[in-house]
């Protein structure tokens, strides 16, 4: 399924709620050039990463319990900290948050702070009205932002309610809930005949059969017949994945039709003006931005390759 990565609640709250009312003129489109560098890994699937520095990335995998740094400096990636069984086993996700980057391990249950440079700083406890979820932000006073997963229940009815994101500080017993995102697409699957309502794939532009064979090419040979049951949206979301970079700026990355060999970026200001067009040549996926560069990821017939686009 599309990972929609995390638009950082510093300010995004506030750039999509009180944005410009009225139409606005779209920004002239600019090209970014040709992408550079790489790291090849084995990963199976699009991972998430941060920006460490202009060469380094905090690059993780789920799919292959890795936290790796990618070093575009040398064109290769090696074990973050002491590697998986020490300072972590099953890293899920990654975010930033001024200086720091925090990993959250679901093999070890935890949440760990890490410098930019690399190294443990220890482990980060986890709010108790959070209720053992792994936040997804930070902002500058200390809050962390959980979102709420949606539980369905026998017949799916729950996956219709929308999805609370939750504020909560280090010694909370009670989390705020500052909004609520609108429900995600679903739809009424029969199976053994039996009804229920499932989390549609996709889900905006029309979903073609090469999106739907991109999508099954992400699983294992052994679970692709398994995967081709799941219920397809008829149409994509306008973006698929967002970051906010180090100047704060909010970054959309669009979908597009499979076979479109140029990603198109929004870039939003702290205000909810849209401000720069990109065009970037690659059919993969945009996972980051540092201060000068895009992070992008593209798949492959051997894992996933790791390249760099200058900004322009």
């Amino acid at each position: 399924m599309i990972r929609f990565r995390w638009l950082a609640l510093i300010g995004a709250v506030g750039c999509l709620a009180c944005g410009p009312t009225g139409p606005q003129e779209e920004p002239a489109e600019e090209m970014v050039g040709a992408l550079m560098d790489t790291v090849l890994t084995p990963f199976g699937q699009i991972p998430v990463a941060v920006a460490m520095d202009r060469d380094r990335w905090l690059v993780v995998a789920p799919d292959w319990d890795a936290a790796v740094v990618a070093n575009f400096a040398t064109g290769s990636h090696q074990p973050l900290g002491k590697g998986p069984g020490v300072d972590y086993q099953r890293p899920i996700d990654v975010f930033a948050a001024g200086d720091s980057i925090y990993l959250a391990d679901w093999g070890m249950r935890r949440l760990t702070a890490w410098s930019r440079d690399g190294q443990l700083l220890g482990e980060v406890p986890l709010p108790e009205a959070a209720g053992g979820l792994f936040p997804k932000a930070r902002d500058g006073v200390g809050w962390f932002y959980f979102e709420q997963p949606l539980y369905g229940g026998t017949d799916g009815v729950g996956l219709r309610d929308s999805i609370p994101i939750l504020r909560a500080r280090v010694g909370s017993t009670v989390a705020d809930t500052v909004l609520r995102l609108a429900p995600p697409d679903v739809l009424e699957v029969t199976r053994e005949n039996r009804t229920r309502v499932e989390r549609a794939v996709f889900g905006g532009q029309e979903v073609t059969d090469y999106d739907r064979e991109s999508f099954m090419a992400q699983f294992p040979p052994d679970l692709r017949s398994t995967a081709s049951g799941l219920p397809f949206a008829l149409i994509k979301p306008p973006f698929e994945r967002a970051f906010t970079g180090p100047d704060q700026n909010i970054w959309l990355e669009k979908s597009k039709q499979g076979l479109d060999s140029l990603r198109r970026i929004h870039v939003v200001d702290s205000v909810g003006n849209l401000t720069r067009v990109l065009a970037v040549p690659t059919r993969g996926s945009i996972i980051a931005v540092g201060d000068s560069v895009l992070l992008i990821a593209e798949q492959w017939r051997e894992g996933v390759r790791l390249l760099r686009a200058r900004i322009p």
